[in-house]
């Protein structure tokens, strides 16, 4: 009976700890798209209440554009991988955005490191790099540079 009763306590700690991965995936999800769906209609401000404080001015510098010299046309997150200790994640996202100044089609995909926010469940942006495509997306510049 003790054998019995022990199998069962570890079934019971191996489904909390499912459900513990899920809540964490699930988190993680939902703030890569309320993040970019805030971005990608130029709500740079409530964008940046979802980014880590430590890359908050980076985000709302590489990011002053958007809504304005840049559109954003359309954006897709392709991947989303929880680090094992669930405390870490990296989102792959593509965006097909326009050059105001020329109407122009651009593509690019960025990879966006994500980390829990301390005592919360919550994951803020913590850095962003393109990995694909055209770098400006993500470049600060004066108008007469785009």
């Amino acid at each position: 009976m003790h054998t019995a009763r022990m199998g069962w306590v570890f079934a019971a700690l191996g489904l909390a700890s499912g459900c513990a991965t899920a809540t964490a995936s699930k988190k993680f999800s939902e703030a890569v798209e309320n993040m970019n769906k805030a971005a990608r209609w130029g709500e740079i401000r409530q964008a940046a209440s979802m980014v880590d404080p430590a890359y908050r001015t980076a985000f709302t510098t590489t990011h002053a554009d958007w809504g304005s010299l840049i559109q954003v046309a359309d954006s897709e997150v392709m991947q989303l991988d929880l680090a094992p200790d669930q405390d870490s994640a990296v989102a792959v996202v593509s965006y097909d955005w326009y050059l105001m100044s020329a109407m122009t089609l651009h593509k690019s995909v960025v990879r966006q490191s994500w980390t829990r926010r301390p005592d919360s469940s919550d994951f803020g942006l913590s850095g962003e790099t393109v990995v694909k495509g055209d770098k400006r997306l993500l470049v600060p510049s004066s108008d007469d540079e785009l």
